[in-house]
């Protein structure tokens, strides 16, 4: 970001933050005497480890200009100039540009990102927020490597010194080849970057080549494995109940850990009237997390591997690394970025075959940016939670799946209905569970309603519908904490009705109606004898809570609103036009 006046005149006000620091100078015949010149050096160094910025110097910390004479700008210029290449190492390569300030000469100084670990005599300083603070030994040795990842494009594509395509198991790396690459599998291997040449032209094994290629990945990269424990409670020191040190190629190690955690988890079951077994956890949910954790780990970190811990009441797996590139935590469902681009281009071309949660896939990784989501919705389906993403010391990604319970409650719960004070008769309810198991019923005539529930410990979804009434909607209702009730309101020209599997009619309108959602959740309807929207093709977009205009044959008229859609139900208003 280029430095300006006008960016200068808006942040004075504002104060210093993570990018501006505001420096105010005392002199001696024009020549600084305060701050000192290595104070000045760890300022510089502080910024540049973090996310770059901008020195204003000549400014106050409340932000007022003091007013430097042109020969003060220069002395300061100057000493800047100096300390930038003899005090920080690596050097930083700042752009220095003077401004005016209500009619008072400041001097900017532009600080850019480093691409290396900049130190200073007196250490490695790191800017947070307005100030600056000193990084541990582990902290900057972190930083060092960070960087140095940063300057190449992906550190799966470097060389493992001392290999060559004689390391790599043909065994291993023969599934990966097309016939064609078969011919010549080192020049196969090489664009598919498992192999490459060094700079005395020797080929080596790269570090994707090391993971995918060898039996025992760990030899050349330390901790390139998965530890698998699964403790008695709810903490480590409960106990151990099974442990296992998983190794060997990436796709080998992704279903061993899978199998460990499926062979470790509990499993209930219910009849309904068969026997339907109700898993701890989702296998798809700990495919997709162990994939990501493998994938996107930070190899350079051979202090650490990967942790697969379980527990009674979670699941946890937590990744060397920080999270890559742009990624936050509260944007990883909707935002992908790829550390180990190799690595997941490969996995990508590795059939799954028989490894437990991969069902409906062919390969280890298919739509990248989907695991997330996947994660996210499979374990709320199952215990009514979300999965929780935690950053540990900005070192470590932490993964918590909650479990779901293993003893179900089945009850028979009341809910009522009414208009005012008045009980309404023959309303229909649908309350949907996170796995979208479903339970209809209908009010009787003292408003009341019986669900016969299997647990009354997860959040349900409960659609109420009636001809002549408003809908009530409720989420997020544990029926064992309160009870239900609705009181719905009148509506003489139309009512709401339930569509339990997403398709059925409404009250004076000859045809079915038929919704559905894409992957991305958008909504749309099918209604071949029917007109939407005044003609629109269908299946036509519709979107909840927004009116759409439905028309049969006869020339009926209904204008419709979906007030919530959830899998494969939906509650839906109408009201007849004359």
């Amino acid at each position: 970001m280029k430095l300006t006046t006008k960016k200068i005149l808006r942040q004075l006000p504002l104060g210093e933050n993570g990018e501006w620091e505001f420096k105010e100078f005392h002199f001696r015949d024009n020549h600084p005497i305060q701050p000192k010149r290595d104070a000045l050096a760890d300022e510089v160094a502080a910024i540049a480890n973090a996310k770059g910025g901008f020195l204003l110097c000549g400014v106050t910390d409340d932000g007022i200009a003091q007013g430097l004479t042109p020969e003060q700008a220069r002395s300061i210029e100057k000493i800047f100039t100096e300390l930038c290449f003899d005090s920080i190492k690596p050097p930083v390569l700042i752009h220095t540009e003077h401004f005016f300030v209500e009619e008072k000469l400041i001097l900017g100084i532009s600080v850019p990102k480093g691409s290396a670990r900049h130190d200073t005599s007196r250490g490695t300083f790191f800017r947070v927020g307005s100030s600056k603070r000193i990084l541990s030994s582990d902290e900057a040795l972190r930083l060092a490597q960070n960087r140095a990842q940063s300057r190449f494009s992906w550190y799966d594509t470097q060389i493992v010194p001392n290999t060559g395509f004689q390391t790599l198991s043909e065994s291993l790396w023969a599934v990966l080849l097309s016939a064609t690459g078969a011919d010549k599998p080192e020049d196969g291997l090489e664009r598919m970057a498992l192999l490459a040449q060094n700079e005395s032209g020797d080929m080596c094994a790269t570090v994707a080549g090391i993971l995918f290629g060898t039996h025992n990945p760990e030899q050349w990269l330390p901790n390139a494995m998965i530890t698998a424990t699964c403790y008695a409670g709810r903490d480590r020191a409960s106990g151990q109940i099974d442990a296992q040190e998983i190794t060997g190629p990436l796709n080998k190690q992704i279903s061993d850990a899978v199998s460990f955690a499926v062979r470790n988890m509990h499993v209930a079951a219910r009849k309904i009237p068969a026997r339907l077994d109700m898993p701890q956890y989702s296998k798809k949910a700990i495919f997709e997390a162990v994939v990501n954790a493998v994938v996107h780990r930070d190899y350079t970190i051979h202090a650490s591997r990967i942790r697969l811990s379980m527990f009674e009441d979670r699941l946890e797996i937590q990744s060397p690394g920080a999270l890559p590139n742009s990624l936050t935590i509260e944007n990883m469902s909707s935002r992908q970025a790829t550390r180990n681009q190799v690595l997941a281009t490969v996995l990508g071309r590795i059939p799954v075959g028989e490894t437990l949660g991969s069902e409906g896939r062919m390969y280890f990784v298919e739509r990248r940016g989907d695991g997330v989501p996947i994660i996210r919705r499979e374990t709320y389906s199952l215990c009514g939670r979300l999965p929780e993403y935690k950053l540990i010391d900005n070192t470590d990604v932490l993964l918590s799946i909650p479990g779901a319970t293993n003893h179900l409650t089945p009850e028979k719960i009341v809910v009522r209905v009414f208009c005012g004070s008045e009980p309404l008769d023959n309303i229909n309810i649908l309350a949907i569970f996170p796995d979208q198991t479903r339970v209809e019923t209908s009010t009787d005539s003292m408003g009341e309603a019986c669900l016969d529930l299997y647990t009354t410990q997860l959040p349900m979804t409960v659609f109420v519908a009636g001809k002549g009434y408003h809908g009530g909607l409720e989420t997020n209702w544990i029926p064992s904490r309160r009870t239900l009730a609705f009181n719905l309101s009148s509506f003489n020209q139309g009512g709401t009705v339930i569509f339990s599997d997403n398709t059925g009619t409404l009250p004076g309108l000859k045809g079915r109606l038929s919704f559905s959602q894409d992957e991305y959740e958008r909504m749309y309807l099918h209604a071949p004898t029917l007109t939407v929207k005044e003609g629109v093709q269908q299946p036509a977009s519709v979107m909840v809570g927004k009116k759409f205009l439905l028309k049969d044959s006869d020339g009926n008229r209904i204008e419709a609103n979906v007030i919530c859609m959830q899998s494969r139900s939906s509650l839906i208003e109408w009201s007849q036009l004359t």
